[in-house]
């Protein structure tokens, strides 16, 4: 996708400019938006890592629903985050 107002092309979009409108970290979809867009990966790229179906996770996206415990724990892992963050945005304790 090509946007309108900026002009910045990505390939991993087909709706949004993550660049005028970037994903919204107060939300899992968003912080797993935004894990998505670091790796440079599509939704169909990260289903067959994950092992869970394109379509699952492209209705996580579209209705919001919230993803299951073993879903944060697989995308977590391959993103290389904490799921505390990806689930919750929890950030690490300083101690």
């Amino acid at each position: 996708m090509t946007c309108k107002d900026c002009g910045h092309r990505d390939p991993y979009s087909l709706k949004h400019c993550w660049v005028c409108h970037p994903p919204n970290l107060r939300t899992p979809h968003g912080r797993l938006r935004r894990c998505l867009l670091d790796h440079k990966m599509s939704v169909t790229r990260f289903s067959q890592i994950v092992g869970f179906d394109r379509g699952m996770i492209a209705n996580l996206f579209a209705f919001n629903r919230p993803p299951t415990l073993e879903f944060i724990q697989c995308a977590a892992q391959i993103f290389g985050v904490r799921a505390g963050w990806l689930a919750f945005g929890e950030e690490p304790k300083n101690d």
